[in-house]
């Protein structure tokens, strides 16, 4: 935007060894090239006006020369002036009125004072309302790219949270033979504690295969049926059972083809499954239940349980041949309470994360992390995850400290009121608990209602975006009420 400097007034407005000029070329340059703009000296006149002042006003620059408002206001240019009310009363003002052509005009002005405290300038800012308009219009379409693309982290985040986070040498050398193993096609079982990112670690090897632009499709076999679980395997054909689709169904195996199977708890499958997958971990082929079309299978298996598979095969309740053909490498994965070091950075990690979720700024005092570091995390990382998440959301302070950690770690809830005495305050204290916990519930219900919108209401596929068992989202189905 320029503008044009009218007569030798801008000697009256001085800021140290500035002078009015580089001063208002600096304010016009600041400017959206929507907004026109005036500047009155002390004696009322124009020192200042924008090119789009005069474009507004159909006008020369010699039109307004020696003149203020008050000369255009008789000329009958405008009828009123924000400028005019600003000099009389001493004040910033604010007018919608008509100008030429019948147009309405929005105008701002704003006093400036010189050191002595005494009004020196007027500076107006107008702007047609057509042109507010198209910029209301431009900003409303920037807010709902911001929305999108903000949806589009929040998605990303919710599937992305248990990145590999690791400082603890054993970590590290878990890590990179799982890198080291990736391009192979050998099966893989990772053993470990629940909790304590077994799926994490096979997400690892499948990220650095070939394989990596196919799918990942996890199975986690103690939350499916024992009656189903072979057709949700292998899928089925039409009229193979009763209440079976018209269309048949395609099974999580087939639905992987080209990536990688990740049976997360092997350990629990029958022994009537195990040999049919045995069969399929031979020969990568299977036929559909119900159905006698041999379809090929191109998929890395890896498997993940929290049991003693040896043991369960001295103990006859899981297939020696099996255990061979898929535990070709084995990785096992320490409980977090082994591997301290991974503890503090994970900490920081979920921190975060979950402050870009809920959109906060917490963080942690350093009184709290050696709560963290010392407590024994019987539910490993998923345990520790958990309890940072309600302290995010929980907490009133930005500040996560070892009160709160304390309090939470022992099982309490740093938020109940002492309701014994009844007082108003214990009364103020727990609403607002109960609105926190309100808070707390409407995210979870959030959470969960956009990842059965994105799993296209497959539950089995929700829980797997959530990061939970499918036994749990069908319990927090239960509590929040969602439309299912």
């Amino acid at each position: 935007m320029s503008g044009i400097l009218l007569g030798d007034h801008m000697n009256y407005y001085n800021i140290g060894d500035r002078d009015s000029e580089q001063f208002n070329r600096m304010l016009v340059e600041s400017l959206s090239e929507m907004i026109s703009i005036s500047v009155r000296g002390p004696d009322k006149k124009f020192v200042f006006v924008s090119e789009e002042f005069l474009k507004g006003l159909k006008l020369k620059p010699a039109d307004v020369e020696g003149k203020g408002s008050t000369e255009l206001i008789q000329e009958k240019l405008y009828e009123s002036s924000a400028s005019e009310r600003a000099f009389s009363e001493g004040t910033d003002a604010k007018e919608f009125f008509h100008a030429i052509d019948d147009q309405w005009v929005y105008s701002e002005s704003k006093i400036i004072k010189d050191f002595k405290g005494e009004l020196e300038y007027v500076v107006t800012y107008s702007v047609l309302p057509h042109e507010l308009l198209k910029e209301i219009d431009k900003m409303r379409l920037h807010l709902e790219y911001y929305k999108q693309e903000n949806k589009q982290l929040y998605n990303y985040l919710i599937k992305n949270d248990n990145i590999h986070v690791f400082a603890d040498k054993s970590m590290s050398k878990i890590v990179k033979n799982a890198v080291k193993i990736a391009p192979t096609n050998a099966s893989v079982v990772i053993t470990g504690e629940s909790g304590v990112g077994k799926e994490i670690i096979a997400k690892v090897i499948h990220e650095n295969s070939d394989r990596r632009e196919k799918p990942f499709v996890a199975v986690c076999i103690p939350q499916m049926s024992p009656a189903l679980m072979e057709s949700e395997l292998f899928g089925y054909e039409k009229g193979a059972f009763t209440g079976a689709l018209s269309s048949g169904h395609e099974g999580l195996l087939e639905s992987a083809n080209g990536g990688t199977v990740f049976l997360d708890e092997i350990g629990d499958i029958s022994l009537d499954l195990q040999v049919k997958l045995l069969r399929v971990l031979e020969n990568l082929k299977f036929t559909r239940v119900g159905g006698t079309k041999t379809i090929e299978l191109d998929v890395r298996f890896i498997a993940a349980t929290n049991k003693n598979l040896k043991q369960m095969v001295k103990d006859n309740s899981f297939r020696e041949d099996l255990l061979y053909r898929i535990g070709v490498i084995f990785l096992n994965i320490p409980p977090l309470r082994e591997r301290k070091d991974d503890i503090i950075p994970l900490v920081n990690h979920f921190v975060s994360l979950l402050n870009k979720i809920y959109c906060s700024h917490h963080r942690v005092a350093e009184d709290a992390y050696h709560l963290f570091r010392e407590y024994a995390w019987p539910g490993n990382v998923r345990e520790l995850r958990n309890l940072v998440e309600k302290l995010v959301v929980l907490s009133e302070e930005n500040l996560i400290n070892a009160q709160m950690v304390n309090r939470l770690l022992q099982g309490e809830d740093f938020l109940v009121a002492d309701t014994t005495i009844g007082t108003r305050q214990d009364h103020e204290a727990i609403w607002e608990e109960n609105t926190v916990i309100d808070k707390y519930n409407q995210i979870e219900s959030d959470k969960i209602l956009t990842a059965l919108v994105e799993a296209g209401g497959n539950r089995t596929i929700a829980a797997e975006i959530l990061g939970i068992s499918r036994s749990t989202l069908y319990r927090r189905l239960k509590k929040h009420p969602i439309n299912k």
